[in-house]
């Protein structure tokens, strides 16, 4: 796999993975769906292969390059293969071919994870709300798409949020010379800046012997971004709610848990029920010790 090493490239391997699976989906859908696995099921299988391996190569590093303009060019690519990826089911052209095919002899032969295969593509259809009519479908995408939107900001938010604490050498007591070499002087002289960036955060977390500042970074680290995506959240979810309503579920819990494990909500009510009594009395038993580690070191717990 070749790894995109500039914006410009990020965005020609994302076009070019793009351009592959369209391709193939559209090999699939000229079937009508009649014909083979190979030849009806499989494109649509490689096309999210191909989406997959453009993410890796391409919008991955969205997250983890040094690169401002790498990390943006990563993450528009992100946002176009989520739209790609989320705008699948909705293709009528693709749901009549693999509903034909779903109906024919050579699906009923189908066994293992071929015919498994199916019976996701056909639920994702469904889901899709291929049984609704036309202009609440088009709603349906509509709102999946806003999704998309919403997570990316969401997402860009988070990343491009800036705070820490400026900490003077004894307030970073417990972090060894080396860490505090490698932080950035603070706007005061004599300050070192400790970012939330998980190379820095998570090592004062763990180390830092001062309690209120740790608790501090927590606390900000649980809040980055808050004031802007605080509305985002609120959209989101709101979204969600209306996409669930338009497909006939009593509400996002039932959408989203229908595919897990679980299957619909009120199986994880009942593992969670019989799973916090335990879970609950060793939490107890864990803060009493942790109140003796305090009160050895002289905090107050």
């Amino acid at each position: 796999m070749h790894f995109a090493t500039t914006s410009e490239e990020i965005r020609t391997v994302t076009d070019d993975a793009l351009a592959a699976a369209d391709a193939l989906v559209d090999a699939a859908v000229a079937t009508g769906g009649s014909g083979t696995f190979e030849t009806v099921l499989l494109p649509v299988d490689e096309a999210q292969a191909r989406i997959a391996a453009g993410y890796a190569a391409a919008a991955f590093l969205g997250y983890v390059h040094t690169d401002p303009a790498m990390r943006a060019a990563g993450r528009e690519a992100e946002e176009r293969r989520d739209r790609w990826r989320v705008d699948l089911p909705f293709r009528e052209d693709l749901a009549a071919a693999v509903f034909a095919f779903a109906a024919s002899v050579a699906a009923a032969v189908l066994a293992g994870e071929r015919a498994r295969f199916l019976e996701r593509l056909v639920r994702d259809l469904r889901r899709a709300g291929h049984a609704l009519d036309p202009a609440t479908r088009a709603q349906v995408r509509s709102l999946e798409l806003r999704l998309v939107e919403l997570q990316t900001a969401f997402q860009r938010n988070i990343d491009e949020f800036e705070d820490g604490l400026e900490l003077t050498r004894e307030e970073l007591d417990g972090l060894p010379d080396d860490f505090v070499a490698g932080l950035r002087p603070g706007s005061r002289p004599g300050t070192h800046r400790v970012s939330l960036d998980a190379p820095e955060l998570f090592p004062f977390l763990e180390q830092a012997r001062r309690r209120d500042l740790r608790r501090e970074m927590e606390f900000r680290h649980s809040n980055e971004a808050r004031a802007a995506n605080e509305p985002i959240l609120a959209e989101a979810l709101e979204i969600r709610r209306r996409i669930a309503g338009l497909l006939g579920y009593p509400s996002w819990a039932h959408y989203a848990i229908e595919v897990k494990m679980a299957r619909d909500p009120d199986a994880v009510r009942r593992f969670y029920d019989g799973l916090l009594p335990p879970l609950r009395a060793r939490m107890a038993d864990e803060a009493a010790r942790l109140e003796e580690v305090l009160r050895a070191e002289g905090e107050k717990p």
